[in-house]
């Protein structure tokens, strides 16, 4: 765009306001109209176009003194946000750090509760007093009873099978003796046919007749035996409940 004869007389100074700019330009424009009555439209043209302009460049500078100053506002609130954070992550530091300071206050504590408490169970179990040691003689009669019961069943239980035994032992000499009986007998029935076998026979009378004497000695020794186990387990028994009543008596 080329710019017109009246523009290029006015120059106003750039370093003047746009406000003075504007009272320049009317001036300007009342002279120029005064000297050139006939451009009038066109010198009024030029002078409303540079009073529009002025009020451009007066909107543009407040619109960036409007940023400016938002953008200022908006560091201020900025910068206090961040005083503000900085702040308080400074006071939940120093309230972490009590906090553990307690913490660690507290372990120690508990430490020496414990310490305490140990020196404490070991000086009762040194000294018990009457009721812990009624207690522990309460505990040590029940095992002692248990253990006593468990024989007692044990040694029921082997009595069972001692007379178990003894009935197996009992029927064994039965046939034993059903069975000398027997040979007594055929013995006895070689005698009546066979009269020349007399002096066998004769040992044969006398095998039979020491037989039965030596089945009575087995059945003897064996029964011996019975009753020498029947007396030790009773023996056993009774040694446990004189331990047991010695313990007792000698706790109380």
């Amino acid at each position: 765009m080329a710019t017109s004869p009246a523009l290029a007389v006015f120059s106003a100074p750039s370093w003047l306001p746009l406000t003075a700019r504007g009272h320049h330009a009317c001036a300007w424009g009342a002279e120029m109209e005064e000297k050139n009555g006939s451009n009038y439209p066109h010198i009024e043209m030029e002078i409303a176009e540079l009073d529009l302009k002025a009020k451009v460049d007066n909107a543009i500078m407040e619109q960036e003194a409007a940023q400016h100053k938002a953008s200022m506002a908006a560091s201020e609130a900025t910068g206090n946000a961040l005083l503000e954070a900085e702040s308080l992550m400074n006071l939940k530091s120093k309230d972490l750090e009590e906090k553990k300071g307690e913490l660690k206050l507290l372990e120690d504590k508990i430490q020496r509760l414990e310490k305490v408490w140990s020196s404490v169970e070991e000086e009762s179990l040194k000294n018990p007093s009457p009721a812990q040691r009624e207690k522990v003689l309460e505990k040590q009669l029940h095992s002692l009873i248990e253990q006593l019961t468990a024989k007692q069943a044990q040694a029921e239980r082997l009595i069972t099978d001692i007379h178990a035994k003894e009935k197996d032992l009992e029927r064994l000499n039965s046939i034993q003796r059903n069975l000398h009986s027997g040979s007594s007998e055929a013995g006895a029935a070689r005698n009546r046919f066979g009269g020349g076998l007399l002096s066998g026979d004769e040992d044969s009378g006398s095998k039979a007749a020491r037989r039965p004497g030596q089945s009575g000695g087995f059945r003897t020794e064996g029964q011996k035996r019975l009753m020498i186990l029947r007396s030790a387990f009773v023996l056993y028994i009774l040694v446990l409940h004189v331990v047991v009543f010695i313990k007792i008596s000698v706790s109380n």
